[in-house]
C-alpha cells in the first residue's frame, strides 16, 4: 500500500474505531464511501466466498478512505494537518543536508593554517567514521534478515516518541474544543508509528546517507576551492608515527584511487620523509594529495552513501508496491 493511501486509511480507522456515536464520520457517509468503493473497484463482481485477496483488500481501503478524508479534511481543517505533521516534510531534508555540506566546508579550514595535514582527522576521521557505520548497518542487516523483532519493536517505539511529541500541539489544542477528534488523532500517531515504521525508517535512512555524502562533498569543495586561492603545502607530522608507519597508513588509504588515478603515492620512506614538518622545513606540493584526498572521499564516502540512499528510496517503492496488506487491517478490511 502507498505512504499516503496507508495514512489516510489509518487516520479514518482510527477517527471510526474512536468516533462510536459518529458525530465525526456519520454512519451513513462510512456506509456509502465503502459501496461508492466497491462499486469503483468492481469488488461486488468479483468477491467470492473465501473473500478478496490482500492487493484488491488495500486498494479498497483506500479508495474508501480517500472518499471519506476529503470531506473530513473540509469539515475539520487539522486532519490536514495532522497528515502533514506525519510525513517527511521537505525542508527538513534539505535543510539537513545544507547543514552537513556546511560542516564539511568548515572541516576543510579546520586548523585554519595553509597546509594539509595528509594524516589530519578531517580526513582520516571522516574515513573511519563511515567505516565503521558500513560495519554496523552489514550487522544490522543481518540480524533484521534474521527476524529480530526487538529492533522493530525499538524503531516503533522511538517513532511513536517521535510522533507523540510533534502531534501533541495539535492534540492538545483539539481536546479544547473536540475531545472525540483529539483522542482519534492521538490514536492515529500510535498506529502510523506502528504500521508505517518501514516507510519512517526507510526515510531517515536516505536522509542520513545524503547528509554524510554532502558533509564528504563539503570537505572536497572546501579544499579545492582554498586550494584555487591560497598556495597550499602538505605534509605530515606525528609524535608516535615514523615514516615506515606513515608510508604503510598512505599506501592502504590512498593505494586504491592512487592506482588508477595517475597520482603517485612516495616509493620510499626517504619521500615520505621528505613530506615530513619539521623546524628545519619539510613538506611539498599539496596538488596531488588534494586530490587523493577527494578521490578517495569520492570512493569511501560519497559514491558507497550514493548508493545506499539510492537502495533507501528503492525500498521505498517497493513498500508502496507491496501487495500483502498488514495484518493490523484484515479485520478492519472485512468489516
Amino acid at each position: 500500500m502507498r505512504e499516503e493511501a496507508l495514512r489516510s486509511v489509518l487516520l479514518v480507522k482510527s477517527i471510526e474505531a474512536t468516533d462510536i456515536a459518529g458525530t465525526i464520520l456519520p454512519a451513513g457517509d462510512r456506509a456509502q464511501a465503502t459501496r461508492d468503493a466497491m462499486r469503483a473497484l468492481g469488488i461486488a463482481t468479483e468477491t467470492t466466498d473465501g473473500g478478496i485477496d490482500d492487493a484488491l483488500a488495500a486498494r479498497a481501503l483506500a479508495e474508501r478512505a480517500q472518499r471519506l478524508a476529503g470531506p473530513l479534511a473540509e469539515r475539520y481543517p487539522i486532519v490536514s494537518e495532522v497528515l502533514g505533521q506525519t510525513r517527511t516534510p521537505t525542508w527538513i531534508l534539505v535543510t539537513l543536508l545544507l547543514i552537513a555540506f556546511m560542516a564539511g566546508l568548515g572541516l576543510s579550514a579546520l586548523d585554519g593554517s595553509r597546509r594539509i595535514n595528509i594524516l589530519a582527522f578531517p580526513f582520516l576521521g571522516l574515513i573511519a567514521w563511515n567505516l565503521v557505520t558500513y560495519a554496523v548497518l552489514a550487522v544490522a542487516w543481518v540480524r533484521r534478515h534474521r527476524g529480530a523483532q526487538a529492533q522493530a519493536a525499538a524503531r516503533g517505539h522511538w517513532a511513536g516518541k517521535a510522533f507523540a511529541r510533534r502531534i501533541g500541539p495539535l492534540v492538545r489544542q483539539t481536546a479544547r474544543v473536540h475531545a472525540v477528534l483529539a483522542k482519534a488523532i492521538s490514536a492515529y500517531a500510535a498506529s502510523w508509528a506502528d504500521l508505517g515504521r518501514a516507510f519512517i525508517a526507510q526515510h531517515a535512512r536516505r536522509g542520513l546517507h545524503l547528509a554524510a555524502a554532502a558533509v564528504a562533498l563539503g570537505l572536497i569543495v572546501g579544499l579545492y576551492l582554498r586550494g584555487t586561492v591560497l598556495r597550499y603545502e602538505a605534509g605530515w607530522e606525528s609524535t608516535f608515527l615514523g615514516p615506515a608507519q606513515v608510508q604503510t597508513v598512505l599506501r592502504v588509504l590512498f593505494g586504491p584511487v592512487a592506482g588508477w588515478s595517475g597520482v603517485p603515492l612516495p616509493e620510499t620512506q626517504d619521500a615520505v620523509e621528505s613530506l615530513r614538518w619539521t623546524a628545519a622545513g619539510g613538506g611539498g606540493d599539496a596538488a596531488p594529495w588534494i586530490h587523493l584526498i577527494a578521490l578517495s572521499l569520492a570512493c569511501y564516502v560519497v559514491v558507497p552513501r550514493l548508493l545506499l540512499a539510492g537502495a533507501a528510496t528503492l525500498s521505498l517503492a517497493h513498500l508502496g508496491r507491496a501487495r500483502a496488506l498488514p495484518a493490523e487491517l484484515r479485520g478492519y478490511a472485512g468489516d
